[in-house]
């Protein structure tokens, strides 16, 4: 089990309570359009070829669109190959912020394989369009009845949390499971 960060966007119009509320994993760049192409055999990427996967995608980045974030390489490559690596039982821990200062919001756990389970929420609609895990069951930090994890300083999208605090939160999360 492998224990993931996930910041939440405000400046968009995100929340918590909306991905709660539509029981996904999700993250932005909706206009990147369906990945479903991209994603059916992500499996393949994961066993090692993460630059292939990288230079797919940017090569889907609709420039005219996120011009002014494409830097060199653009964050996205990383936080959606993040996102479709969390695999059956991962868990995810939500921070609503920009940059991921916020407070811990939730946590959920992966019924299912994030690349298995991609779906693309209309972008009219759902600025985190790019959803994966339906459906997951968000719990809400306070619930849990433990001290949350200590947020990072600056995370963008979806990482991997560190050894430590990642060895909390799944003893906090067993605990909250068994009662």
């Amino acid at each position: 089990m492998k224990v993931w960060w996930m910041t939440i966007n405000r400046a968009m119009g995100n929340t918590y309570l909306n991905l709660k509320h539509r029981k996904v994993i999700a993250q932005g760049w909706p206009y990147l359009g369906d990945l479903s192409s991209l994603v059916y055999d992500f499996e393949k990427y994961r066993q090692g070829n993460r630059s292939e996967f990288e230079n797919r995608l940017l090569r889907l980045i609709p420039k005219s669109i996120y011009s002014e974030e494409l830097d060199n390489p653009p964050i996205a490559l990383l936080n959606f190959y993040n996102l479709f690596s969390i695999t059956k039982g991962d868990l995810v821990v939500a921070v609503e912020s920009a940059q991921g200062a916020g407070p811990v919001m939730g946590i959920c756990q992966a019924e299912q394989n994030a690349w298995e389970s991609y779906r693309h929420d209309n972008p009219g609609l759902y600025d985190y369009a790019q959803t994966v895990c339906y459906p997951v069951n968000w719990v809400d930090w306070k619930e849990i009845g433990a001290k949350p994890p200590r947020s990072p300083s600056m995370i963008s999208g979806v990482s991997p949390m560190g050894k430590k605090q990642a060895a909390y939160v799944q003893d906090v999360w067993l605990s909250y499971k068994s009662n």
